[in-house]
């Protein structure tokens, strides 16, 4: 079974593989470089798939708390409406006559 790709890991593993030659200094030969640059290209793709998931969770959360929100002030509008101080009973008038 394949391990699943975690950019926390990866991000790791590129920097122990860099260690030696932030020590020492060295050179990267080209095909080593190219490699890199693939290996960065698909964790800027996987980092940019979370945030875009982050970003639709968070729009659902606040969709649901706005919800929530215009519910309850739309019931106590209703209520208010509908009360009369007198105890009258008040019938909406639609235009029928």
């Amino acid at each position: 079974m394949k391990a699943v790709l975690k950019l926390s890991d990866e991000l790791q593993l590129l920097r122990g593989e860099f260690s030696p030659f932030a020590r020492r200094g060295g050179y990267l030969e080209p095909e080593t470089v190219q490699q890199l640059r693939q290996r960065l290209r698909l964790l800027s793709k996987l980092a940019n798939a979370m945030e875009m998931e982050l970003a639709y969770f968070r729009l659902m959360e606040n969709g649901r708390l706005g919800r929530e929100a215009i519910e309850q002030l739309s019931t106590e509008s209703l209520v208010e409406m509908v009360k009369d101080p007198e105890g009258k009973i008040i019938r909406p008038d639609f235009g029928r006559k």
